[in-house]
């Protein structure tokens, strides 16, 4: 069995956002014989015994420079300990490792599932021997290294939920962003409150702000809610680590996601794992999801949420949502087929 190194940014259980990445390194641990994690920042967590995680001092204050360095000096000193790279999200890492990985030897993949297109993404794929990507809307760019391999679920923390009594609860989750659409959602909440058999409804928003601007965008729709008198109605629960979602989603009945970026949102995978009644205007569920489950972004209005909703709401859960993302987003195939992948030759 060959031996694989990790480049990451996050190595940590309770982080909200990439907490998740623990699950995928465990995985790797099954199909390698020793498995080498380089992170710009650790935290929390309890790794099998074949793998091993070098920090790059983020989380004690190191200074970029700092972080270049120890960066150098780890694929350097570690590169007997290592035959093939993979590098989770960072084109940069491929550039400046590059190089140096190809003159050993070393394949360098690299995986990456964001919209977001810039110079040095495509020097990393000009770099990198192999791209992964959960679809085709996840990566802008034309290459024959591009490999679409699905999204990796961890399929047993997402058992299905069983609806729980009225009211109505509705869920978001995501970063709190104006592209993440928090205030249309309560609007949504609004519209459909206006029907006197839904008058309780709720809405539970999870996630945090990230940037200033998110951080400005929070504070209108809290002072939205507050305004509108919506406070016993709305919940911000705050950020909430990979293995609490599912008792989230527990708790409620429509998951709803307003955000239009194109990209396979892993958020909406989970809910559909969950068993959620989800209603997404992300363009990139639109050959996913029934038809009833999509909305176009120009026609979503609040009332035409509101009543998508209760025609949902209506009707017997259909079990082939939650099928597909079994099928074709499950972390236990998706690390085996990477592995192999990089693996070759």
């Amino acid at each position: 069995m060959k031996k694989l190194l990790i480049i990451t940014q996050k190595v940590n259980a309770t982080d909200p956002i990439l907490g998740f990445f623990i699950r995928w390194i465990e995985e790797f641990s099954k199909h390698f014989s020793s498995v080498t994690v380089i992170c710009l920042e650790k935290g929390e967590c309890q790794l099998p015994a074949n793998v091993r995680v070098l920090s790059l001092g983020k989380e004690l204050g190191a200074s970029r420079y700092h972080v270049l360095l120890r960066f150098i000096q780890g694929i350097w000193s570690e590169r007997n300990e290592y035959d093939t790279v993979f590098v989770h999200m960072n084109p940069i890492y491929v550039i400046v490792g590059g190089f140096f990985w190809h003159m050993l030897g070393k394949k360098v993949s690299l995986w990456y599932t964001h919209k977001h297109v810039d110079f040095k993404l495509r020097l990393a794929t000009k770099i990198a021997d192999r791209i992964f990507t959960a679809s085709k809307e996840s990566f802008l760019l034309t290459s024959p290294k591009v490999l679409i391999t699905g999204h990796g679920m961890d399929i047993i923390q997402f058992p299905l939920c069983v609806p729980p009594p009225v009211p109505l609860v509705l869920i978001s989750v995501s970063r709190i962003s104006a592209t993440k659409n928090q205030k249309q959602i309560i609007e949504v909440l609004e519209a459909l409150r206006q029907e006197p058999e839904y008058a309780d409804s709720k809405l539970v928003i999870v996630g945090a702000p990230i940037t200033s601007e998110d951080g400005v965008y929070q504070k209108e729709i809290v002072g939205y809610v507050q305004k509108r008198e919506l406070s016993a109605h709305v919940t911000f629960v705050g950020p909430v680590v990979p293995k609490d979602i599912q008792k989230q989603h527990a708790l409620a009945h429509v998951f709803i996601n307003m955000s239009d970026t194109g990209s396979l949102d892993k958020a909406v995978l989970e809910a559909m794992l969950s068993g959620l009644i989800v209603i997404t205007t992300n363009r990139a569920f639109r050959n996913i999801l029934p038809a009833e489950n999509f909305v176009d972004q120009k026609e979503a209005t609040p009332q035409m949420l509101a009543q998508r909703i209760q025609t949902l709401h209506a009707q017997v859960p259909n079990p082939s949502i939650r099928d597909f993302v079994v099928k074709n987003h499950n972390l236990a195939s998706l690390i085996p087929r990477l592995s192999k992948d990089m693996s070759q030759n």
